[in-house]
């Protein structure tokens, strides 16, 4: 069950809130330079985040594009096989009657 607090006690629980200058202060970079966990993405030409949203795909088809991408440098053969079960969903979705 939910419990729903009052503001004085959301207030006497002593954990500092973060001041909004910790967020306004820092100057606004692209999301693309700022990689977290490594430089697999950031060292390709072309990151895949900005191509997959370029072309508008989905989140099967970006996945794809994700884990081909950085095989070499991160999973390796982990990789390609969560790329391979993206592509595997996609043609469940448009081709059902197929199989595999």
């Amino acid at each position: 069950m939910h419990r729903i607090f009052e503001a004085h006690e959301i207030l006497s629980m002593n954990k500092p809130c973060r001041s909004t200058d910790d967020i306004t202060s820092k100057p606004m970079t692209a999301p693309q330079n700022d990689q977290v966990g490594g430089t697999h993405y950031r060292d390709l030409p072309i990151q895949p985040i900005d191509f997959i949203m370029k072309n508008g795909l989905s989140f099967a088809e970006g996945n794809v594009v994700k884990y081909v991408c950085r095989y070499r440098k991160k999973g390796g053969k982990a990789d390609l096989l969560k790329a391979r079960q993206y592509i595997d969903f996609l043609l469940q979705q448009h081709y059902p009657e197929s199989g595999k």
